[in-house]
C-alpha cells in the first residue's frame, strides 16, 4: 500500500502552530508508506521551508485566474491527486491544512472498507448543509485505480452548473451547498458508484461544525482560512440564500469585470452582507478559543475531543 495525500497549503500568517500540528500528526499516525503532495498558495516563505523540512513534495501550480476560492482549491487538489496517481500510489486522499489524522490505523481502517462499488470514503458534515452529494475533502481516501480510470472532477464548471442533469442531481439530494467535493459525488453517481461517509463521532455541544472528529480518525478544525460562517447559522434559509446570491454575483463579477475595476468595487463588498452577522461573530469567538486550546496542548485537546460524546 502506498498513500498519496493532496493538500493545498493556504495558511494564515498567525497559523504556524496549526501547520506544525498538521504535519506532525500526519507523520505520527500514518504508518504506511506515504507522500504528501502539496501546493503552496500565497504562502509565507517561512512556511515553505517548514513544508520542505517535513518532506512535503511541493508542486508549483497555477490556480485558475479569477476563480472563486473553492474552485481555485478544487483545481489545485485535482492536479495534486493526478500527481499522486502518476507516482504509483495505490490509494490517494485529501486533507485540509486544518485537518489531520488522530488515530494510528486511520488509513488502513478506512482503506479496508473501500471496494469497486464504493471506491471513496470521506467526511460527511450534515451541519454544513451536506448530503451524500458531497464528499467533504477535509478528509477523503480513494482507490487510486478509480481516480486513474474515472478522472473525476471536484467542482463543476460554470457550464455544467447550468445543465438539467446537474440541477437534478442537487435537487435529488437536497444539496444546497456547492463547494469542493460535490463534483466528486456527481461523478461517482454517474459511474453507478457510491461513497462511504465518515460521520462526526464527537459531540457538538461546543459548536455544531468547528472542532469535529470524524469516524474517530480525522480531526477537522473548520474554516481556518475562510470567514466563520456556516450553513446552520441563524436563520438558515435567509442566510444560505444570501450567500448563494453573493456567490453567483461574485462569480459573474470575476469572470466579466477586469481586475482594476474589481479593486475599485471591493469596498462595496460589505454592503452585500445583509444577513445577520451575530452568528459569525460568535463563531469567531468559539474558533479562537478552540485554536488557543489546540495550539497550547495538542495532545490534551485532541484526547478530550475524541472522548467527548455530548
Amino acid at each position: 500500500m502506498k498513500l498519496g495525500l493532496a493538500v493545498v497549503y493556504l495558511v494564515r500568517g498567525d497559523s504556524e502552530a496549526l501547520l506544525r500540528i498538521h504535519l506532525e500528526r500526519i507523520r505520527r499516525h500514518t504508518t504506511v508508506p506515504h507522500v504528501i503532495h502539496g501546493a503552496p498558495l500565497r504562502l509565507p516563505a517561512a512556511f515553505h521551508r517548514r513544508l520542505e523540512g517535513a518532506g512535503v513534495r511541493l508542486h508549483s501550480l497555477t490556480p485558475p485566474s479569477g476563480a472563486l476560492s473553492h474552485v481555485e482549491h478544487s483545481a489545485l487538489l485535482t492536479e495534486l491527486l493526478n500527481h499522486a496517481v502518476a507516482d504509483g500510489c495505490t490509494h490517494v486522499g485529501t486533507l485540509h491544512v486544518d485537518s489531520f489524522p488522530v488515530a494510528d490505523d486511520w488509513v488502513e481502517t478506512i482503506a479496508a472498507r473501500l471496494g469497486p462499488g464504493a471506491p471513496v470514503a470521506a467526511v460527511l458534515e450534515e451541519m454544513e448543509g451536506d448530503t451524500m452529494a458531497r464528499p467533504n475533502l477535509a478528509g477523503m481516501i480513494a482507490l487510486a485505480d478509480f481516480w486513474r480510470e474515472a478522472r473525476p472532477w471536484l467542482t463543476p464548471s460554470a457550464e455544467r452548473e447550468q445543465t438539467a442533469e446537474w440541477k437534478a442531481f442537487l435537487h435529488r439530494h437536497r444539496q444546497h451547498v456547492t463547494h469542493s467535493g460535490v463534483g466528486l459525488g456527481y461523478c461517482l453517481e454517474q459511474a453507478g458508484k457510491t461513497w462511504l461517509p465518515l460521520r462526526r463521532t464527537n459531540g457538538r455541544r461546543r459548536h455544531p461544525v468547528l472542532g469535529g472528529v470524524y469516524d474517530d480518525r480525522i480531526f477537522h478544525l473548520g474554516a481556518a482560512t475562510r470567514p466563520q460562517s456556516f450553513f446552520t447559522d441563524g436563520q438558515t434559509a435567509v442566510e444560505s440564500g444570501a450567500m448563494r446570491r453573493r456567490r453567483r454575483w461574485a462569480g459573474w463579477a470575476r469572470q466579466v469585470l477586469p481586475k482594476p475595476i474589481r479593486r475599485i468595487l471591493s469596498p462595496l463588498r460589505p454592503i452585500g452582507q445583509f444577513y445577520d452577522q451575530r452568528p459569525r461573530l460568535q463563531n469567531e469567538t468559539i474558533s479562537a478559543e478552540i485554536r488557543a486550546e489546540l495550539f497550547a496542548d495538542p495532545d490534551h485537546f485532541l484526547a478530550a475531543a475524541m472522548l467527548d460524546r455530548e
